[in-house]
């Protein structure tokens, strides 16, 4: 048995008007795919730290960065430090994106050209071939999880 964990990945965004990158750590691939890339590729809008950005809104530059167990770690040293450490908020802030930025610099590997030649080679063409075959299912699909998720918040 295998006991290695899936990769983390950490999605950057350059945004025109921005000093710094936004960024979010934590995505396992297939949330990845579904959440960022597919949106992205597709011209949708998606969700990367709280903040809702489509192509059109001045992304000047995407990178997807894999980490493993060390990358981690040190995102959530840096993490951890922010919510309990100074709450000088500008400088603090400052801070807290450039440990951000060095740790996924020094303990990432930007993946982002693989990832989007993958999602256009072998992707993208067969979702098109796959969704109108599926519709039905994914509809059913959606509406149970749907369900569930309301039944859940319900008690």
């Amino acid at each position: 048995m295998d006991n290695r964990k899936e990769p983390t990945f950490v999605v950057m965004l350059g945004l025109a008007g921005e000093k710094r990158p936004i960024f979010q750590s934590g995505y396992p691939l297939g949330r990845l795919l579904d959440e960022v890339v597919v949106p992205h590729e597709t011209d949708e809008k998606f969700l990367v730290a709280g903040r809702w950005v489509e192509r059109g809104d001045g992304i000047e530059s995407l990178r997807v960065i894999r980490g493993d167990s060390t990358l981690v770690a040190n995102l959530f040293d840096i993490h951890r430090a922010q919510a309990h450490g100074a709450k000088e908020s500008a400088k603090s802030y400052e801070q807290y994106a450039l440990r951000v930025i060095g740790a996924v610099e020094a303990f990432g590997e930007d993946i982002t050209a693989q990832v989007l030649s993958a999602y256009k080679r072998t992707l993208k063409d067969k979702l098109s071939e796959w969704v109108p075959k599926n519709k039905a299912d994914i509809t059913a699909k959606v509406m149970a999880t749907l369900l569930e998720s309301l039944e859940a918040l319900g008690g």
